[in-house]
């Protein structure tokens, strides 16, 4: 989930999170301002990650979210699989660049290829982070190969 908020107007809106949902670690306010990411827990234990957005990328993904129909009466808000590659690709975790295989094997032919790049090329140079791009290219041609 991404709350996009303006940096430095994070406490109105962490503070009732933090009094509605348990928080999954003792620093949890502390550590959402450090990492913008708030960790909590649903009353019935699920993990709920809420992203503090600030970034234009950020707003830009909530704008080019849509709404995915769950039950008859059910549905959730959810981000498009380009959006999700570029922040899996910037996270540049181990674990995330096996969730960017599965979308580029799962997507393959349907992404924004150019979509992508647009987006992740401005973050790469905010971290400083050119590996990113190269791993990612090298990930998308495994995936051309497997696919021929």
């Amino acid at each position: 989930m991404t709350l996009v908020r303006d940096i430095g107007d994070e406490a109105r809106y962490l503070k009732p999170l933090l009094a509605h949902y348990k928080a999954r670690r003792a620093d949890a306010e502390i550590f959402a301002r450090t990492n913008r990411v708030l960790l909590l827990r649903s009353p019935n234990t699920v993990p709920i990650d809420v992203a503090l957005g600030a970034t234009g990328f950020e707003e830009r993904t909530v704008k080019r979210a849509s709404s995915w129909k769950v039950t008859s009466r059910q549905s959730l808000l959810t981000g498009c699989a380009e959006d999700l590659l570029t922040h899996k690709a910037f996270a540049s975790r181990a674990k995330d660049w096996l969730d960017v295989e599965n979308i580029l094997l799962c997507q393959r032919g349907k992404l924004d290829l150019e979509l992508v790049w647009r987006e992740l090329r401005l973050l790469i140079e905010l971290k400083e982070a050119p590996g990113i791009e190269d791993q990612l290219k090298s990930l998308i041609a495994k995936v051309d190969r497997i696919g021929r």
